[in-house]
């Protein structure tokens, strides 16, 4: 076994770095590419659920305001489809747009005060 003197020590250490370097360019650049198509319509399928049930919602919430304010007499409840919209789409918003943080946290707590609101509205009336 040979010993190496300190140039090719310094020249071997070199293109070790050089091969280390190379091939985290290459990890980072596979990572990029390693999404499979069935992650990618994954994401556009929650994409699509998450805005095209809030523009669902916000088209209940819409038509119930116009119902409102239409000024008709019911012989029912007529805020009932609104209170009902609108704990939609707090709990909505709540679990489908926030993650984490302090958002999440402001959501949520709105989304569960809609609810009890709702749930008292709505036993309250149906009493």
């Amino acid at each position: 076994m040979s010993r190496l003197t300190p140039t090719e020590k310094g020249q071997l250490e070199e293109k070790i770095e050089d091969e280390r370097k190379r091939q985290q360019a290459l990890r980072e650049r596979n990572l990029n590419i390693s999404k499979t198509s069935t992650e990618v319509e994954f994401k556009l399928l929650k994409h699509f659920w998450n805005y095209g049930f809030l523009g669902l919602i916000l088209w209940l919430l819409v038509y119930c305001v116009m119902r409102l304010l239409e000024g008709q007499d019911f012989a029912y409840d007529q805020y009932g489809n609104l209170v009902i919209a609108l704990m939609l789409f707090f709990n909505h918003i709540a679990y489908s747009f926030t993650e984490t943080g302090w958002k999440n946290r402001v959501m949520k707590a709105i989304a569960r005060v809609w609810i009890v609101i709702g749930l008292v509205y709505i036993f309250w009336v149906a009493a």
